[in-house]
């Protein structure tokens, strides 16, 4: 800023209004009578506000740095006139150049800065905490700053002020808990020392008990310093604070307890404090803010397992969803937010569809807020997860409106439509629905979405459209392969699992898994067996399987060995890939597959695959078993580990498919001699007459089969015929007659 003398080499006329500063030097330093102080603070003020205005979007220099520090540090200067400059300050701040030079002088002038934090003056505190604030939004600076021994002071003296009960100070360190790394900068300060926190939190003083509070929710919003907030156990007091007289007070507790109560630990205090006893008044306040954040903090506590039963419990469905209509679009965004956490949960979401709220569906996803649409998009796909609230979606018939919001020019509208998109596509009449939208016409571009989160339910989207018949062939029509498969080696790895089940699940048709092989996807085979995300291990298994499934792609499979590794997928029970079974289940059918499958020693696992506790790994190794044995390359290494008497005991599993998978296996073995005597030996035949009445046709057809190999052999044709199953398998043979078909009693 220019100086406040008037040049003596200067050619411009003296002036009544310019001869006090004419005759001293730079800067705010004369001395006038106590009488010509108001005219003082005039003068000063109008030629501050001259020079703001004039050299408003020039660059700060050095210079003129150091005259508004001069300013601020002189007694004569109105408040008003330092929070002008102040503010100026904090305008310039913006860029990170003036916020640089800012920071140089002040830091510098460390008394100057310290003076105004601790200002009698509220607008003084203010500006100066409003200035800090947008100095430290810059990165580069901020870090600096913190890194350096003068925030140190800075924390500090505000926290030694704030302990003394210093103007403003509090307010400032709530403004930098702002930020995460001025809220670490709080917290190593040692701003949160429970006496203090508690004696603040219980000040006579409304102001301290206010700022205290929001201080605590800005610390407790930050990953790296919620849990020194938690570890003050603040809840009850925060809880009691919220019927404070001071209804800024009662803001100030609410946003902390809805920011503690984003973490688990810290959702489970705010119920444990009998935050929601309040819950029913608070949705009800006459004042907006209450309602948003009560709202927001219901939105957390229902996402927590833990705390979920007890936001259910409340039954505030009916109640959020009369917030919808808000006037106030925050409450609106908050009631949502919770809604749609709510419906995240069974219960929950008959909860929501009965209290009426898809009523408002078609409104709300047309909202001019964008995080309304966003919001309610992600309860829509919430409910369309559930069997039980899926029908009452699709009744809605959303999918237009979603498709629609596909391109809303906010992102993440878009990223909440694929979500609700993806979850309809997962039924069968809601995936003919996302068809008929002309979803798949946006596919191509979602795919290379700049959003993690939009590629990655695009890619689910694909998977549970390709994995419906009736629109399947869509799917296969945009050939999709070759952008899912590059998608495989994306940064976010939720991407990748969306690309991995989506190329899953075209794989099972045939030209699917044509498709597949021609886009390359076996290339990253051993990179995706081995990632470190099962979820990624457990669908590349089940694409294998699939591919080695048909015929035409079948060879592609064997070509790249992956049967060691797939064999390794299945050593650890604890952390066991389902589809690593499925997968060498359909590659031993193939014969040179099958030799792959033996000399991986998959065999080595099949007591122990076979006991398991899940029944999907124990019917696929049944039918492994039966793949390996049906080959005469490697039907006696099946025989060399014994496995009748355990496939023997699975016949009467309560799982049907498991009992399949068992009477095939022992069919294969039983066509060699030594294993059909080791069926007989197992007392196979106990169970014959039950087996051959069956409600289960596969059962009965096996059964024939295996009775059959067994009357083959001599050795063990006599234990088959002293059954005497011949009415039973006469009455098989009329029973295929009139159904038009053959079977293995023949």
């Amino acid at each position: 800023m220019p100086p406040l003398y008037r040049s003596l080499s200067s050619q411009t006329i003296p002036s009544i209004y310019s001869w006090w500063s004419d005759r001293n030097p730079a800067g705010a330093t004369m001395f006038l009578h106590a009488a010509a102080k108001p005219l003082m603070r005039f003068l000063y003020h109008r030629q501050v506000r001259e020079f703001i205005v004039t050299n408003r979007g020039n660059p700060l220099s050095h210079q003129d740095m150091d005259d508004f520090a001069s300013y601020l540090n002189y007694k004569y200067i109105s408040a008003i006139t330092k929070a002008n400059i102040l503010d100026e300050l904090a305008t310039k701040a913006v860029l990170e150049e003036d916020a640089f030079m800012i920071v140089q002088v002040l830091v510098r002038e460390w008394d100057i800065l310290n003076g105004l934090l601790c200002s009698q003056y509220s607008t003084v505190r203010t500006s100066a905490c409003n200035m800090l604030l947008e100095i430290m939004k810059h990165q580069s600076i901020s870090a600096a700053i913190l890194a350096s021994e003068h925030c140190i002071r800075l924390v500090s003296s505000l926290s030694d002020e704030a302990v003394h009960g210093g103007w403003g100070t509090i307010f400032a360190l709530r403004l930098i808990s702002k930020l995460p790394s001025g809220a670490q900068a709080v917290v190593d300060a040692k701003a949160l020392q429970v006496d203090l926190v508690t004696q603040r939190l219980g000040s006579s003083d409304s102001y301290t008990r206010q700022d205290t509070c929001f201080m605590l929710g800005h610390l407790a919003k930050h990953e790296s310093t919620s849990q020194a907030v938690l570890a003050l156990e603040p809840c009850i007091q925060l809880v009691s604070l919220l019927h404070d007289e001071d209804v800024h007070v009662g803001w100030g507790a609410m946003f902390a307890l809805h920011q503690i109560s984003n973490w688990p630990n810290g959702a489970q205090a705010v119920v444990d404090a009998k935050a929601l006893d309040l819950v029913t008044q608070l949705l009800g306040s006459s004042d907006s803010y209450t309602r948003q954040h009560t709202t927001f903090m219901l939105g957390h506590l229902a996402k927590h397992e833990s705390t979920s039963q007890a936001v259910l419990a409340l039954k505030p469905c009916i109640q959020l969803v009369s917030l919808l209509s808000d006037e106030a679009v925050y409450v609106g965004q908050g009631a949502m937010f919770a809604l749609g956490q709510i419906s995240n949960l069974p219960s929950g979401a008959q909860a929501v569809v009965d209290a009426k709220a898809l009523d408002l569906v078609t409104q709300l996803l047309a909202s001019s807020d964008s995080y309304t649409r966003q919001l309610t998009s992600f309860m829509l796909g919430h409910l369309a997860k559930y069997e039980s609230t899926s029908q009452a979606v699709l009744a809605l018939e959303p999918c237009i409106q979603l498709v629609s919001l596909l391109s809303d020019e906010a992102i993440h509208v878009g990223r909440g439509a694929m979500f609700a998109l993806d979850q309809i596509s997962n039924w069968p009449s809601g995936a003919q629905a996302v068809v008929d939208a002309k979803a798949l016409d946006l596919v191509t571009q979602f795919l290379g979405s700049s959003d993690s989160y939009t590629r990655q339910d695009t890619c689910f989207m694909l998977g549970h459209l390709a994995e419906h018949e009736c629109t399947s062939q869509a799917v296969l029509a945009l050939e999709p392969c070759i952008p899912l498969v590059s998608l495989l080696t994306d940064e976010a790895v939720h991407v990748g699992r969306g690309a991995i089940f989506a190329l899953h699940q075209i794989s099972n048709l045939p030209s699917g898994a044509q498709a597949v092989v021609d886009a390359k996807a076996l290339d990253f085979v051993t990179q995706l067996l081995g990632s470190s995300d099962s979820y990624t291990r457990q669908h590349a298994t089940f694409m294998l399987g699939n591919v080695a499934r048909h015929e035409s792609t079948s060879q592609a499979v064997l070509a790249v060995e992956p049967c060691i590794q797939l064999v390794s997928l299945l050593r650890d029970e604890a952390d066991r890939v389902g589809g690593a079974i499925f997968a060498l289940c359909q590659i031993s059918n193939l014969p040179s597959g099958a030799q792959a499958v033996v000399d991986a020693m998959a065999l080595d696992l099949v007591t122990q695959l076979l006991g398991s506790s899940d029944s999907y790994t124990r019917q696929d190794t049944c039918f492994m078993l039966g793949n390996l044995a049906k080959h005469e390359s490697t039907s006696q290494a099946v025989l060399a580990v014994k496995p009748c008497i355990q496939l023997v005991s699975l016949l009467t599993d309560h799982t049907v498919h498991i009992g399949r998978g068992a009477i095939f296996a022992l069919g294969q073995i039983s066509n060699w001699p030594n294993g059909a005597q080791a069926v007989v030996d197992a007392k196979a035949l106990d169970l014959v007459t039950q087996l051959l009445g069956s409600s289960d046709s596969y059962t009965r057809q096996q059964t024939s089969f295996l009775l059959g190999n067994l009357a083959k052999q001599e050795s063990t044709s006599q234990a088959a015929l002293a059954l005497k199953p011949y009415i039973q398998l006469v009455s098989l043979l009329r029973l295929q007659s009139l159904n038009g078909n053959r079977n293995g009693a023949s």
